[in-house]
């Protein structure tokens, strides 16, 4: 079995004062080197390799680092090893000729570039976030490293670096993992003899649940009603939260896209952006009734000369300009609704999403039940719509403690 590492070879001194640095083969007894092209003397490669480079270092590293990665991925699909035919297969630079493999950078990537494919630039985004996660924990990374023992320590690893806390974000980053590996598995990639580790048994991805808060009715009376605000800025971010909260509390990508011809009568009829692709098989189309205020902000802030209602977005936009637009909107949006719910002094942040939350419990507090909120929210489970209505403010909370005997 090969072995590979960088090294700096000292058997040979350059006029500068420095050495190669090559890439060491070691196969059984047979000791062989391939150059990669650069020298160092040895104070550099101490700095780089030895210590925590800074700067530009820290490309050099890299560099080595993506080198050495290479030459066990091309080790993986020699078998014998051979290396005359090992060194052709380093310096193949063409990704279609190369093999895939099981290292789990190499899975990540693949994934990732099927969800840009799909203009899934959102998701896509959060993949690459976690791959380098978990990359910074450990790399090389393959598959077969993926165990329960590997996923505790990850775990350990993620609380120790966020001060002690146990943080949604180490369920995400798992979640994302899982998905990668099922997905290696659905498609034949996984070793057969793969133990799969996310089993009650095994490993469980720690699930984070935060207490909801939504706005009181009088707190949301009070916001609908405003009418001395300090800028046209302002105004507006109260609008287009309002609009939100009338549109079935969708959230804002799905208010900019929403279209004057997905007026059928008096209804909006639109499918939620975020469950296109997951209810192709039963679409899920959501119906928002035009009512008179509804009506009364679109007349006020619409767009007419526009196929969008709200006007901000084009036709010939793709996906990561929606998505840089949405972003955009939203800064501008929650700074001035956190401005006005500070003046207020609600008791929660006013933000973009609290108006879905708003919505939910509004219907909840009127008598609706679950399962028709759910559908006006475009839920396909009414255990994700329960997940909204949960937060009960803290005048419930001591209404129904005052019950108690005593």
């Amino acid at each position: 079995m090969a072995n590979f590492s960088i090294v700096l070879d000292k058997r040979t001194k350059k006029k500068s004062g420095k050495y190669p640095l090559r890439l060491r083969v070691t196969n059984y007894k047979e000791v062989r080197f391939i150059s990669l092209g650069t020298d160092y003397s040895e104070k550099e490669y101490d700095l780089i390799f030895n210590k925590t480079p800074k700067g530009v270092l820290i490309e050099h590293r890299n560099k080595a680092n993506d080198i050495l990665n290479k030459a066990l991925r091309v080790n993986e699909v020699l078998n014998p090893f051979d290396f005359k035919r090992f060194k052709e297969l380093l310096k193949r630079t063409d990704p279609e000729k190369r093999k895939k493999t099981l290292f789990i950078e190499d899975l990540f990537k693949d994934y990732i570039e099927k969800k840009r494919a799909g203009s899934r630039i959102k998701t896509a985004g959060s993949y690459k976030t976690a791959m380098h996660s978990l990359l910074r924990f450990r790399s090389p990374l393959m598959i077969t490293d993926i165990t329960s023992e590997f996923l505790y320590q990850y775990e350990e690893w993620m609380i120790a670096n966020n001060n002690g806390v146990v943080s949604g974000t180490i369920g995400i980053y798992l979640r994302s993992l899982r998905a990668i590996i099922n997905h290696a598995i659905q498609t034949g990639q996984a070793p057969k003899d793969y133990q799969y580790p996310f089993t009650k048994h095994l490993y469980i991805i720690p699930a984070q649940r935060k207490v909801k808060q939504a706005l009181k009715k009088n707190e949301i009376e009070t916001l609908i009603n405003l009418t001395d605000f300090k800028s046209k800025a302002e105004e507006r971010a109260r609008d287009l939260w309002m609009m939100q909260f009338y549109c079935n509390g969708i959230n804002l990508k799905d208010l900019l896209l929403l279209r004057w011809d997905n007026q059928v009568e008096n209804c909006f009829v639109i499918t939620r952006e975020k469950t296109k692709r997951t209810s192709r098989a039963n679409p899920r189309p959501i119906k928002i009734p035009i009512i008179p205020r509804l009506n009364t902000l679109i007349e006020k802030i619409g767009k007419k000369n526009s196929p969008y209602v709200l006007g901000m977005i084009r036709e010939d936009m793709n996906e990561q300009s929606i998505l840089n637009k949405k972003k955009k909107v939203a800064k501008l949006i929650n700074q001035n609704l956190k401005t006005i719910g500070d003046r207020l002094d609600l008791s929660i942040d006013l933000l973009c999403k609290t108006a879905r939350d708003a919505y939910a419990t509004s219907l909840k507090k009127s008598g609706i039940s679950t399962d028709k909120i759910a559908e006006q929210m475009g839920h396909s489970d009414s255990n994700v719509t329960q997940y909204y209505l949960d937060g009960f403010d803290d005048e419930e909370l001591m209404k129904l403690n005052e019950l108690l005997p005593g």
